[in-house]
């Protein structure tokens, strides 16, 4: 019974891909045809069953790559033009790579239990930001100097948070902040910088995404500076999801002292 429902999701698609081979606008005919809601209910239950084998999963895999596709491609030229600016010299062709290793992630870790437009739109959309950075640094830093894992002392590990955390003052200007800059040298001793040194290198440790959040919420001295609505918007989930993960990062790392550093 199961391996007769497997090949009948098989046969229903099938057809449609002879079309998709058939036919130049392979981009135009795959954002046309979705999978029907008896196809993706048979889809989400193989993915679930434990009885689904390795073969079947790349199979159903590959379908879900096939069809998904040019959509990913569109959501990488969405993006550019709604960072038109900082992607105007990078074309959607070569964003569109960030696009598609997005939905392949997307695909690869889904476990069939929500839709899947969304769960895939937070991995495409994690990929093409990427891709902005890698494309387009807006630090002082280069990449290469930004990916080797460093240790610093003192001012020096500031000096190196304070270059990535820029401010836009104009269309084709990026000034770094000075703010922090004059705390740290008229208000802070080295021993308050070095808790906060410290503090920082603990946020490093922990999951990329918490980390990108923290990094979001509070600057340096840990002052914030995004709400949580914010946040939710360029992580792309619930507000509600950014408030819990902010909670439990801060009790993971600074419960027994949370208020030496003045934060929530």
């Amino acid at each position: 019974m199961y391996i007769t429902t497997y090949f009948k999701i098989l046969l229903s698609i099938i057809p449609l891909f002879h079309i998709f081979k058939n036919c130049n606008s392979i981009v135009t005919i795959k954002k046309s045809n979705y999978l029907s809601i008896f196809q993706w209910r048979t889809i989400q239950s193989l993915i679930q069953n434990p009885a689904t084998t390795y073969v079947m999963k790349q199979k159903i895999n590959n379908i879900l790559y096939n069809y998904y596709e040019g959509w990913a491609i569109n959501k990488a030229f969405q993006f550019k033009k709604q960072h038109s600016y900082k992607l105007k010299h990078i074309s959607g062709d070569e964003l569109s790579i960030y696009s598609k290793k997005g939905l392949c992630d997307a695909i690869k870790n889904y476990n069939g239990k929500n839709g899947f437009t969304n769960y895939a739109t937070i991995y495409i959309n994690g990929e093409l930001y990427k891709g902005l950075t890698q494309l387009y640094p807006i630090t002082s830093i280069p990449k290469t100097e930004r990916k080797v894992k460093k240790t610093f002392k003192g001012k020096e590990w500031f000096d190196y948070k304070r270059k990535l955390n820029t401010k836009f003052v104009g269309k084709e200007e990026w000034l770094i902040d000075k703010t922090i800059d004059n705390k740290i040298e008229n208000q802070l001793s080295m021993e308050v910088l070095d808790k906060y040194t410290e503090f920082w290198k603990k946020i490093n440790n922990i999951d990329a995404f918490s980390k990108r959040v923290f990094e979001y919420k509070y600057d340096f001295l840990l002052e914030k500076q995004r709400t949580n609505k914010h946040i939710s918007k360029l992580m792309v989930c619930s507000e509600e999801h950014i408030r819990k993960n902010l909670q439990n990062t801060i009790e993971k790392i600074v419960e027994d002292n949370k208020n030496e550093y003045n934060i929530l």
